[in-house]
């Protein structure tokens, strides 16, 4: 008898014992690997398909529809937000990568620990939203109290409209926390969606405006991120002009600051930093401010303080007894809220940073603030790092993303540094080594810096090396 016509290649599919779709795609820590995806002889799920006898006509491209699909949806990486620091930074820089880098994240357990209110704040939902709008993708479990929260990636030929304030070039994106949550916590999120997000359907150049706290506790001060994070991470990783203006101060516990920030996209890949020497401290400049019905008075004594303190802890290498700091004193007259405080920035002969900073309270007097900055600043001076314990943590990132391999000193490793290399190694695949040079260090440690990410500080000098995935 005659044989029987070809079956379709839908039918095909189903009377194959197995179906095996060997897919390459990109991965994101510099290499090429391989998806091997099976599925059942009687039906084909992929995602939220079921295909089955009745769905004839889409099995005819399901070969293909597969391994196209597979190829530009990795699969999707879980970060667990309770380990090491198990506070907020482990949620920026996972939707971070995940929006960069166009990898699906899902973060659970967040913030698990920080009881009485564990789970999502407002500073991370607008963190978290900010990346959306600027790089498209969605987001599930976004509402204040959740415990976990997932990010999809747009695909790659889907364009991305970005939410803005209103039409122009180039467009305006919105960041407000509605409190006085840190806008540079926001912008340690948005700042690398605006730079790496390099989509055919972006703009070259995001204008984001960030409402929030300018000056807030236990985050970086505007200042430091204009004076110290900007300029270092600028000039290490060779990252284009970004323009930031604080157009208004907003304080605990009403907020209401505005920074409006200028961000072109990077046009290459960034390079490799290397801060390796401390070197001598050329100058220090310091910052004190005031706002609202604060008196200038309590700013000076903060600066006059600070002042005596560096003078009373000179004489030796880290802190030079030839040290005139040059000072200077601010009303801060387009301010919401009452604030003070101050900063100091030490500048060395290797071109590092370094700084001490602290905030007024009401129930602390000025000197007190005033000792606190200053002696911050002495002990990172003393720890013979090139950056403070503010800043290792946040270079991750960039290190991470960088062509190369990277390398800085610093002193005392901070558990939030800890948990940025953990989520870094997670979710890129780029490779990290510390390395721990004092050894006869025998600190405790309350003794080593301030109380920043103290718990889980290790002490004594180290270098942080970090092959980059160059993309």
């Amino acid at each position: 008898s005659p044989r029987p016509p070809p079956l379709p290649l839908s039918m095909r599919f189903l009377h194959s014992p197995l179906i095996i779709a060997v897919v390459t795609c990109r991965c994101y820590s510099s290499s090429i690997i391989h998806h091997r995806l099976t599925f059942p002889s009687a039906h084909v799920r992929h995602r939220s398909c079921l295909l089955t006898t009745t769905s004839m006509s889409r099995m005819e491209s399901s070969a293909s529809a597969i391994a196209g699909d597979a190829a530009f949806s990795p699969p999707t990486k879980v970060v667990d937000g309770s380990q090491l620091e198990g506070g907020g930074q482990i949620l920026r820089n996972a939707v971070s990568y995940g929006a960069v880098l166009g990898q699906g994240v899902e973060v659970r357990k967040i913030r698990a620990n920080r009881k009485p209110k564990p789970g999502l704040r407002p500073q991370h939902l607008t963190g978290m939203r900010l990346a959306v709008n600027i790089c498209g993708g969605h987001l599930h479990g976004d509402e204040i109290g959740s415990m976990a929260v997932s990010y999809d990636p747009p695909s790659d030929n889907a364009p991305v409209a970005i939410e803005t304030k209103e039409e122009g070039n180039p467009p305006t994106v919105i960041g407000d926390t509605g409190t006085a949550g840190s806008i540079c916590l926001l912008l340690q999120t948005a700042l690398p969606c605006a730079l790496f997000a390099a989509q055919p359907s972006l703009p070259r150049l995001v204008e984001l405006e960030l409402r929030g706290g300018t000056n807030a506790d236990m985050a970086p001060q505007i200042d430091y991120f204009t004076e110290v994070f900007l300029p270092v991470v600028t000039d290490g990783f060779g990252l284009p002009h970004i323009d930031v203006n604080v157009e208004r101060r907003g304080y605990f516990p009403r907020g209401g600051g505005i920074v409006r920030a200028r961000v072109p996209s990077a046009t290459k890949k960034l390079k490799p930093i290397r801060l390796v020497e401390q070197g001598r401290v050329c100058d220090v400049r310091i910052r004190a401010f005031h706002a609202g019905k604060v008196r200038r008075l309590v700013a000076q004594k903060m600066a006059n303080t600070a002042i005596q303190v560096l003078r009373r802890e000179a004489g030796d290498d880290a802190v030079p007894s030839t040290l005139r700091p040059m000072v200077e004193v601010v009303h801060e007259t387009s301010a919401v809220g009452s604030g003070s405080g101050l900063i100091l920035i030490a500048r060395t002969s290797t071109g590092c940073l370094l700084a001490g900073s602290a905030l007024g309270r009401p129930k602390v007097r000025a000197e007190k603030t005033g000792e606190n900055a200053a002696l911050e600043l002495v002990s990172a001076l003393r720890d013979g790092g090139c950056v403070d314990e503010w800043l290792q943590d946040q270079l991750v990132l960039f290190m991470a993303l960088a062509d190369g391999e990277s390398e800085v000193l610093t002193g005392c490793l901070t558990l939030h540094t800890q948990t940025a290399i953990m989520v870094a190694t997670e979710l890129t695949g780029a490779h990290f080594e510390i390395k721990r040079l004092c050894y006869d260090d025998t600190r405790e440690t309350s003794e080593c810096g301030s109380k920043y990410g103290a718990a889980g500080r290790i002490s004594g000098k180290h270098i942080i090396r970090c092959k980059g995935i160059g993309f």
